[in-house]
């Protein structure tokens, strides 16, 4: 699959990753720049100190049905926690997402982690938005 479709992948790889920083700061939600950029790569990351540290925010967010994982950043430390939350684009890129749902996503995280809602309220909708993307993307024919 990479053969056949490396570079494009990689290329909507990053485009999301972009998109969906500019959207979680949009959302008010801490993203990690270095450079003065997110990312140049697939990855972001989130300063989890506001939310109790990497690994407490990443099972609160996983209860929404919205997976990700604490990373340690140079940032200071969160005590007894990572002190950063990593989000990757490889998977949703697969199943189809595009910068244009990077702010639907970042309002599911920015409900959970901002604005206080329960993570089981979020989930149905998450579930719900997942539906439109159930066909693998860049692999061959």
């Amino acid at each position: 699959d990479l053969l056949a479709h490396g570079p494009d992948y990689a290329d909507m790889c990053i485009a999301n990753a972009r998109a969906l920083g500019a959207a979680m700061t949009t959302e008010g939600l801490p993203v990690h720049a270095a450079d003065g950029r997110h990312t140049a790569s697939h990855h972001l990351a989130l300063h989890a100190a506001p939310f109790g540290g990497g690994q407490a925010a990443s099972k609160h967010l996983s209860k929404a049905n919205l997976l990700l994982c604490g990373i340690g950043l140079p940032i200071a430390p969160v005590e007894g926690d990572l002190n950063g939350v990593r989000l990757g684009t490889q998977e949703i890129t697969r199943f189809g997402l595009t910068p244009k749902d990077m702010p639907q996503v970042a309002r599911f995280l920015a409900r959970v982690l901002k604005g206080n809602e329960a993570p089981e309220q979020v989930r149905d909708d998450v579930i719900d938005f997942r539906r439109r993307f159930q066909t693998l993307r860049f692999i061959r024919a």
